[in-house]
């Protein structure tokens, strides 16, 4: 069931003249799981749609193993899908709708195989249930075992966990990942949810407005984010001016940290993440700030710090002493959570500090919350 999927200057204009796409180059990896990742409206589900065939582009070619499928229809295709929905028949049985793509295609041993793959997604004693009857993780498990009946070359799923609850969403993610690597699927995932990306992809795609930002694996991406959009998207992150030397230290106002393979000098934007702050006691030294709050997370205790650069969430793990809000504290950059950026000619407006706040300077930051976008 290897395959590969290759995508050559997909564009895709709607009669309405939105544009969806614009000249996407993407290849997908055989035998393994490939997230596009971003936020709604970005083109990740219309790029799905079109290697399943429910969709054609108005310019480019789509092909998997090779085989030119642009304008086949989607039963032509070696492919399988789960819907967002699931699209589940509430008058069959788990077996009858697992049997129904079989028949469909004309297999005389449907029954053998639907039953072979609900026993891949732990369902076997629920074959003759009625799936209204079911839950949400069940009709999930039945989607899923829907398609792999099939034994497609590539598989797609789009958002496939937006309609379970979290803790739901963690067990089903590790389910899918895990029948993934042991049938040696190629997969094609789409999701809004930079964590859901994080841990079940190899590959991480990440769309805006109809173009690829970055691709790489979610360390990658996440580590070394490419953009300003990346960047907050994958997460929480401050964007700051600073400047870099030729020996790749970067100054950020009192700081410097030595990022060590940037070699620029003059201007660039530093990527700050909110585990990379180090607390420390008031000193001369570091940035100096001000804990306004302070929140409790079990593992990890969030802060947020008052500084000349602007208020800066702060997140701090296995802390035996919890600081009080009000307490005056020194701030420090760590190497792990600051990544270098080019400087954008084009960039969001930086949000103003609080006019009563005592460390006011200009404010040269950006700040995203991944969260939010």
């Amino acid at each position: 069931m290897s395959g590969a999927v290759q995508l050559t200057a997909i564009g895709k204009t709607f009669p309405n003249g939105a544009r969806a796409l614009r000249n996407v180059h993407l290849r997908l990896p055989a035998r393994q799981l490939t997230t596009l990742l971003g936020p709604s409206g970005c083109g990740k589900t219309t790029l799905l749609r079109m290697v399943a065939g429910l969709e054609h582009p108005s310019t480019g070619q789509v092909q998997i193993n090779g085989r030119d499928v642009t304008r086949l229809d989607p039963a032509q295709r070696p492919i399988s899908m789960v819907f967002q929905s699931y699209a589940l028949f509430p008058h069959l049985s788990v077996l009858e709708n697992v049997r129904y793509g079989l028949r469909a295609a004309g297999a005389t041993d449907s029954r053998q195989q639907a039953l072979e793959a609900l026993d891949r997604v732990g369902l076997t004693g629920q074959a003759s249930r009625p799936t209204a009857l079911l839950s949400g993780g069940q009709q999930q498990r039945v989607a899923l075992a829907r398609a792999l009946a099939l034994k497609p070359q590539v598989l797609l799923l789009d958002e496939p966990l937006s309609n379970l609850d979290a803790g739901l969403r963690r067990h089903i993610r590790e389910d899918i990942r895990a029948l993934q690597q042991a049938l040696g699927l190629t997969v094609m995932y789409v999701t809004h949810d930079q964590h859901e990306a994080m841990a079940v992809s190899d590959t991480v795609v990440v769309m805006r407005e109809g173009e690829v930002m970055q691709v790489g694996s979610a360390r990658e991406i996440y580590e070394n984010p490419q953009n300003e959009f990346v960047a907050g998207f994958m997460g929480d992150a401050v964007v700051f001016d600073a400047q870099a030397d030729a020996t790749g230290r970067v100054r950020l106002g009192p700081l410097t940290v030595d990022l060590g393979s940037i070699r620029r000098h003059g201007p660039v934007r530093l990527v700050v993440r909110p585990h990379a702050w180090r607390l420390a006691p008031a000193s001369g030294d570091g940035l100096a700030g001000k804990i306004l709050t302070r929140a409790y997370l079990g593992r990890t205790t969030e802060y947020q710090v008052l500084t000349s650069l602007g208020t800066l969430l702060v997140v701090v793990r296995a802390e035996t002493q919890l600081r009080q809000p009000e307490s005056p504290v020194s701030l420090h950059l760590g190497v792990a959570g600051v990544s270098v950026i080019m400087p954008s000619e084009l960039k969001p407006p930086p949000p103003r500090l609080p006019p009563n706040n005592p460390f006011s300077q200009p404010d040269h930051r950006v700040h995203f919350s991944g969260d939010l976008i």
